[in-house]
């Protein structure tokens, strides 16, 4: 697993980078964080690691998973204490023949879940 520890705490940098050293299924990848030139799918990291102050928001997770959309990004409070995963999952659903009611009643169920999931 390719891991790109982004901005941090030192303190918090040096013990995921200790912890992660001793991970045989672990490399620490090297990358500014910040675009200079479009960045390479082969030489992607599976997982960013970043901090935010608080957990609740995603800090720059969004920005993260726009440079690279095939990773995870993992946003750890700079207390320590909390986590979120970030990730994009692209699905495919196939509906099949449907006349417009149904298509309207499929984008009303769907605005209605959405609804529900951001709500969380």
């Amino acid at each position: 697993m390719r891991v790109l520890l982004g901005d941090m705490p030192l303190m918090l940098k040096e013990l995921l980078t200790h912890a992660l050293a001793r991970d045989a299924n672990a490399e620490i990848i090297n990358e500014p964080l910040l675009p200079r030139a479009a960045p390479s799918p082969l030489n992607a990291p599976d997982l960013v690691i970043g901090a935010t102050a608080d957990s609740a928001q995603p800090g720059a997770a969004p920005d993260l998973l726009e440079r690279w959309p095939r990773s995870q990004v993992l946003m750890i409070a700079t207390d320590g204490h909390h986590a979120t995963l970030y990730e994009l999952q692209p699905r495919r659903t196939r509906l099949g023949e449907m006349s417009i009611e149904q298509l309207l009643g499929v984008v009303a169920r769907l605005a209605q879940e959405a609804s529900r999931r951001w709500d969380a």
